[in-house]
């Protein structure tokens, strides 16, 4: 059961800002008109994995309505080299966007993410699905 959290402290990176939704679910927010590099790749990373010192959580990574994106290279690390690929339950993509779609897809499709991963563009639905693949 996912309970929601009273205060919700953000951490801000140059295109993200990463809280904790509720006591099992990490939250990246990106913020528009940016790209993130291998080098904010390994930022973000580091900030979600201190978030899972307790267990695996999932992670809701919130695109709507941004124009941002991310390099191949940064895809690829959060696939296959990042420490919180082996801490995730589950990531849910949140988006309403083509471009950002298209992103997400790929993400999905070649770097094969070890973790569940799915697309939804609504946030409600998105945790649902999070409760359903919860061992």
């Amino acid at each position: 059961m996912m309970l929601e959290l009273e205060e919700e402290q953000v951490v801000r990176t140059e295109s993200s800002e990463i809280s904790m939704l509720t006591n099992d679910v990490v939250q990246i927010r990106f913020l528009t008109d940016s790209l993130v590099l291998l080098e904010e790749a390994f930022e973000i990373d580091n900030i979600i994995t201190s978030k899972m010192m307790d267990g695996p959580k999932f992670i809701l990574l919130n695109a709507l309505y941004i124009q941002s994106n991310m390099n191949s290279s940064s895809q690829r690390y959060f696939s296959k080299e990042s420490q919180l690929r082996l801490k995730t339950k589950g990531v849910a993509i949140l988006l309403n966007n083509l471009p950002i779609r298209l992103t997400a897809s790929v993400f999905i499709k070649f770097h094969k993410p070890p973790y569940p991963t799915k697309i939804f563009n609504q946030k409600e639905a998105a945790l649902k699905w999070f409760q359903q693949i919860e061992p």
